[in-house]
This record gives C-alpha cells, structure tokens and sequence, in this order.
C-alpha cells in the first residue's frame, strides 16, 4: 500500500495497492492505517504550528512506522514554522529520522537541529525525568540511549559495516 500526495497542499489522497495498483477504501485498509489518515492529512497541510502526536505507531506494520517518520521530516523540512512533536515507542520511526539526519539536509534529508529527542523515564519514586538525546551528522545518539527502549541493549546492534560493535564505545563521535 502506498500513500500519494502533494506535501504543500492536500489535493488528493489515495490509497493503492502496491502490487497491482489498485485503489483502495479506508475500510479496505487495517486499522492502523485508517486510525492514521486523519494524522497524514493534518501532517500533509500542516505549515505552521505544532502538531501534537500520540503514537503514530499503534497497529502500523514497521515500514508503515517508518513512512511516518518519512513524513514527519518531509512536513518540517518543507514547513519551517511547523513542528512535531510525536511521543512514539517506535523503533522503527526512530530509526528512520536517525537514517535521514544520515542523509544530510544536502542529499534530502535532515540536519541534527532538525530534531529533538527526549526520553522520559521514571525513578525508583515514580518522579519523572527526561534525558535529552541528541544526534550527531551522522545520525547516531550521541549519549547512551536510557535502557529498555532498543535491541542493542541485549547485544543486537551491528555496526554500519555488520560487525558485532558489543566491545566498542556506545557514545558515537561527531564529526
């Protein structure tokens, strides 16, 4: 399934099946993505203002997760007075906005002021607190990352070039 639309201005929205080109009811789609139209129009039209976002993830397939972080970079990028604010436990939206500050603002993708990421987490007194997150240019956290979030606590995580990086030091350099 595919979404189209002209990031400026909504003028249409369709959805189409991704194989066979075929267009699609909401009530054609799952959940999650007919809970989401709303959230892609008001991103689409956005262009000054803050949109505040719970979720986006909830029963989207983790490429759909992904297209929402797509979305939320493209909708800033091209808005300079909009912002977002979406409270996620996405991996996979996280990941995506890591891969465009990657990218760079020069190949398309997004500068690390572009974007903020805050972790809120409680004590052992049930306080809250949160812990800034920031990204170097080459998308990376620049701090450790507060546990229980992703997979490369448990070992997982693979350097850029596959490698098991377990050993090596988990606050990246910038550049």
């Amino acid at each position: 399934m595919m979404f189209t639309w002209n990031s400026r201005r909504l003028r249409t929205m369709e959805l189409v099946h991704r194989r066979n080109a075929a267009a699609l009811a909401s009530s054609d789609v799952g959940y999650g993505v007919s809970q989401n139209l709303p959230l892609i129009v008001q991103a689409s039209t956005l262009s000054e203002g803050i949109l505040l976002v719970e979720q986006p993830e909830l029963h989207l397939h983790p490429a759909m997760q992904a297209n929402i972080g797509s979305l939320f970079a493209e909708t800033t990028k091209e808005n300079p007075q909009a912002q977002i604010v979406a409270e996620t436990h996405s991996e996979h939206l996280i990941r995506r906005i890591q891969r465009l500050v990657g990218l760079g603002r020069s190949k398309g993708g997004l500068d690390p002021a572009d974007v903020s990421i805050i972790c809120v987490e409680q004590d052992r007194n049930g306080v809250s607190f949160h812990t800034q997150i920031p990204l170097n240019r080459q998308g990376n956290f620049m701090v450790r990352w507060p546990g229980g979030f992703f997979d490369f606590e448990d070992g997982d995580e693979l350097d850029s070039d596959g490698s098991d990086d377990s050993d090596d030091e988990a606050v990246a350099e910038d550049s």
